[in-house]
């Protein structure tokens, strides 16, 4: 009897334990309901976690139908104790009335598959009162005029042309910006892709110097063939800057590499040996198909 009794006891401590081991995550609209082209912030939680459990974030998509994407996702990490919990926020706009649902979205936390429940929206158009009279057109009521106005306007004509000639003259003087001096690998930027993985820094557990030299070396890579200062911009703004001057494919690679180095550098993010070698094979896809 005792020992069907310490049985059943250690059987309920395991089924506990098990439980504990379910991580939770939501993704949530700050409203239910809102106007056409009002701001928007869909907010992702995973957590509390163990202090060190790796964390793959769902792949988040440009639009869900009439709910757009409108900037960059700001992440911040709660650490308290042994556990952490990760919060990460995306800025929609609604561009359609209607009831509009973001499905359940996927996380990959410590080799396990933890989805969200779905979240949804109403968005309405603003009200039009239809039932009152609509203002009529006004006549054009003239100015009254001023006494002795013409030295005001040549005042003024004289300033501008001074101001006119001071800028024409600064401009003449201001030296133009160089362009960034970047030394191209006499084996192609793929050569120091092909180094920094012979290093393997994230087996020495170095992840943040491993991706932030992966991403200089693309930026390095994107100055050359666009000319732009791209070391000194974040990464929303290199998105933003370099949308015309890459195809649609090299683009989408180039944010998937940024939000995961971003996760790395700035949410302590740990990845995976799948994600690392995932993010290595990307970045050689990108040099490639953005021929650089």
């Amino acid at each position: 009897m005792k020992k069907g009794l310490l049985f059943l006891l250690l059987l309920l401590a395991a089924h506990a334990l098990e439980a504990d081991a379910q991580y939770r995550a939501q993704a949530t609209l700050d409203s239910a309901e809102a106007l056409i082209g009002s701001p928007l912030r869909l907010r992702l939680d995973i957590g509390p976690l163990p202090t060190g459990t790796p964390v793959q974030w769902p792949q988040m998509p440009d639009s869900f139908r009439a709910l757009a994407r409108a900037g960059a996702a700001q992440t911040d990490t709660v650490v308290s104790g042994n556990e952490v919990r990760y919060l990460r926020e995306y800025p929609f706009v609604g561009l359609d009335s209607g009831k509009f649902e973001v499905p359940p979205l996927s996380f990959q936390v410590g080799g396990q598959t933890v989805q969200t429940a779905s979240a949804s929206i109403h968005l309405y158009p603003p009200d039009v009162d239809t039932t009152k009279p609509i203002d009529p057109i006004r006549d054009i009521i003239a100015a009254p005029g001023y006494a002795n106005w013409k030295p005001w306007a040549i005042a003024a004509g004289v300033l501008v042309l001074l101001a006119l000639v001071a800028w024409l003259w600064l401009r003449r003087k201001k030296k133009p910006v160089a362009a960034p001096v970047v030394k191209i690998p006499p084996q192609g930027f793929a050569s120091l892709l092909r180094q920094l993985e012979a290093e393997q820094l994230p087996q020495k557990g170095e992840y943040r110097q491993y991706y932030t030299r992966l991403t200089d070396i693309l930026r390095d890579a994107i100055a050359v063939k666009t000319g732009l200062h791209v070391r000194e911009m974040t990464s929303a703004q290199l998105l933003r800057k370099t949308g015309k001057s890459l195809n649609e494919l090299s683009h989408q690679q180039l944010r998937a590499l940024l939000q995961e180095a971003d996760a790395v550098k700035f949410a302590k993010l740990q990845p995976t040996l799948p994600m690392q070698e995932t993010v290595m094979q990307t970045a050689f896809a990108f040099l490639q198909n953005a021929r650089l």
